[in-house]
């Protein structure tokens, strides 16, 4: 998934974040990677998520919203569009994908190899 988001307080923001990435570095292997990208004004962050499957997708929003993470986050960005790369089959990720009306792109050809 890549989720465009507004930033209303950069610092605090990213403290927010840096402490779900620990969480989720420590709880979450199935959440493969979490990363995020700033412009250079500080106003925008780009969210690039990718999960081992989609039972690794449900885990990580359940975890988020359980621990609060969710909670904070929203008090500092306006998330803009999420984007779905991949296939999805779950009706429960199908309809969390619906209500926040993302877009969902299949992949048609690429390289990906680990890091």
């Amino acid at each position: 998934m890549i989720t465009d988001i507004k930033v209303n307080d950069y610092d605090r923001a990213v403290e927010v974040l840096t402490r779900a990435a620990g969480y989720i570095e420590q709880n979450l292997p199935g959440t493969l990677a979490w990363d995020m990208f700033a412009d250079e004004a500080r106003e925008h962050i780009t969210m690039y998520e990718e999960f081992a499957d989609e039972f690794a997708l449900l885990e990580y929003e359940e975890t988020l919203v359980g621990l609060g993470y969710r909670d904070d986050l929203v008090q500092y960005v306006d998330v803009g569009q999420v984007v779905v790369l991949g296939p999805v089959s779950d009706p429960r990720i199908t309809e969390m994908l619906d209500r926040i009306e993302a877009p969902r792109r299949r992949h048609i050809a690429g390289v990906s190899r680990p890091s």
